[in-house]
C-alpha cells in the first residue's frame, strides 16, 4: 500500500507511475487529487475522534504539502492553542516544512531549533 492512515483505511494513494515532482505539479490551490483524498480522509477521521493520525507516501509525493493544507483545516482544541510542533532529524526537512507552511498559511511559521 503506497499511503495509509494510522487508521484500517486507506488514506491516500499515489498513481503508479506518476513521475511529476510535487513542485511541478501542486500549486497552493491545487493539490493532487490523491493529496486532496489524504486531507479529506484525514479531516474525516478527526473528525469521528481518530486524534492519532499518520500518513505514509513515497518520496515526492507531497507529505510536507499535504500537512500545511491540514494546519488550518484542523480545529484549535482548546482556545489559543494554535501550535504546531515539527520535528525532523535533517535541517533540510525543517527548512522545506517551514517553506511550505509559509506558503499556505503565512501567518503560522515560527522556527526554533534545538542546537546540540
Amino acid at each position: 500500500m503506497a499511503a495509509a492512515a494510522a487508521t484500517d483505511e486507506a488514506a491516500a494513494v499515489a498513481p503508479s507511475g506518476d513521475t511529476t515532482t510535487t513542485t511541478q505539479a501542486t500549486s497552493l490551490l491545487n493539490l493532487r487529487p490523491y493529496q486532496q483524498h489524504c486531507i479529506d480522509t484525514c479531516l474525516t477521521k478527526f473528525e469521528s475522534g481518530v486524534r492519532r493520525q499518520a500518513v505514509s507516501l513515497p518520496v515526492a509525493a507531497g507529505k510536507t504539502v499535504i500537512f500545511s493544507h491540514l494546519l488550518s483545516k484542523i480545529k484549535d482544541p482548546l482556545p489559543g492553542a494554535s501550535k504546531v510542533l515539527v520535528l525532523a532529524h535533517r535541517e533540510e526537512l525543517l527548512q522545506q516544512a517551514q517553506k511550505k507552511i509559509r506558503d499556505v498559511n503565512p501567518h503560522l511559521v515560527g522556527l526554533l531549533r534545538a542546537h546540540s
